[in-house]
């Protein structure tokens, strides 16, 4: 269930996304070290884009549940990412946060990196 419902808020992002005016260049993108839910690009910026879903806002936000080793390891994914696109131009990270039954986008948060 809890599986599922990842699924379905990737789903909800990445379409949130789209209507955003960025372009999906992959959904669940796999490198043998790491999992990127989206990769998007707009304009010339690639994000990385992690998705963190919580049924109530009780559980808190998504975005709080990005602590300092999921932060390394989205760093880690980013480097993964330039490598294998053979990307050039700039790169960002976003968390955007879902909640509800059904999700829904409720917070995007940019991450920067030291």
């Amino acid at each position: 269930m809890k599986q599922e419902r990842g699924h379905q808020a990737e789903q909800v992002v990445a379409s949130w996304l789209a209507q955003q005016g960025y372009e999906l260049v992959a959904i669940n993108w796999l490198h043998p070290r790491v999992e990127i839910d989206i990769v998007a690009q707009k304009a010339d910026k690639l994000y990385v884009v992690e998705v963190k879903h919580r049924t109530s806002a009780r559980e808190g936000f998504g975005d709080e549940y990005v602590d300092h080793k999921k932060q390394r390891q989205l760093e880690k994914a980013c480097g993964y990412l330039v490598q294998s696109l053979q990307w050039s131009g700039e790169i960002g990270v976003v968390v955007v946060s879902t909640s509800g039954n059904t999700p829904v986008v409720d917070g995007i948060y940019e991450y920067y990196f030291d």
